[in-house]
């Protein structure tokens, strides 16, 4: 899987240094990762015979 940002959202201008949106989406990566993980590690649940 590859998960792409574009820059402006978590750089300054020059794109060099970290700008105004660097925690937001640090959050929002820490966040894709923690759901991915759970998604992975989650115990099946076993389905009804019908």
């Amino acid at each position: 899987m590859q998960v792409e940002f574009d820059r402006a959202l978590y750089l300054d201008r020059a794109g060099d240094q970290p700008g105004g949106g660097m925690a937001a989406m640090a959050t929002l990566l820490r966040n894709i990762i923690t759901a991915l993980a759970d998604e992975a590690l989650a115990v099946p649940t076993p389905l009804a015979a019908e």
